[in-house]
């Protein structure tokens, strides 16, 4: 029996709504993508060195982008996403209908809304080292991809209860041809 897409398991019925070329991607065995980024850091010197301390990556324009995602055995996907030099990897996987994606020793429980063809990540359960955090103690992700021609259009903000907005990045992507 065949196993559907992450994607497609999450969204299920609301699956159908997302436009047809991230449908496209998110159903390939592996997926690669190419564009150019803009990394936003916030100017206040502590957020910028608690940032460079949790190792994310200097605010900077035009960075060359790649996204690589692999499918694991189990029905997981990592996604290895390269900004220049800087590389981040994490995990996602189905749970209870959330999409939830693992970086370091956080783990978001995140619900997809369709929005105009696109998603709305919207962080609804955080996990450090595998114990719950309440909300209003825990980091918080928005992201939002909306197609564009041949791609699609990411913006992503990591903001800290108390702190604020630690990272954000945003840009076009598009799909390289299967490989």
């Amino acid at each position: 029996m065949e196993q559907h897409s992450l994607y497609r398991r999450v969204l299920v019925e609301h699956y159908e709504q997302l436009h047809p070329l991230l449908q496209e991607f998110h159903d390939r065995p592996a997926g690669n993508a190419e564009g150019t980024f803009r990394i936003i850091r916030p100017p206040q010197f502590y957020k910028r060195l608690l940032g460079a301390l949790l190792g994310m990556p200097a605010a900077a324009e035009n960075v060359p982008t790649t996204l690589t995602v692999e499918i694991l055995g189990n029905g997981s996907e990592k996604w290895i996403r390269s900004f220049g030099k800087f590389k981040m990897a994490t995990w996602q996987w189905s749970w209870r209908g959330l999409l939830m994606e693992r970086s370091g020793p956080v783990t978001f429980g995140i619900h997809l809304k369709i929005v105009d063809g696109g998603t709305r990540f919207i962080t609804q359960r955080v996990w450090l080292l595998g114990i719950p955090v309440p909300l209003i103690l825990a980091p918080k992700v928005l992201a939002v991809e909306t197609p564009v021609p041949g791609g699609w259009h990411a913006k992503v903000q990591l903001s800290f209860p108390l702190i604020g907005e630690m990272l954000g990045y945003e840009g076009e992507i598009y799909p390289t041809p299967h490989s």
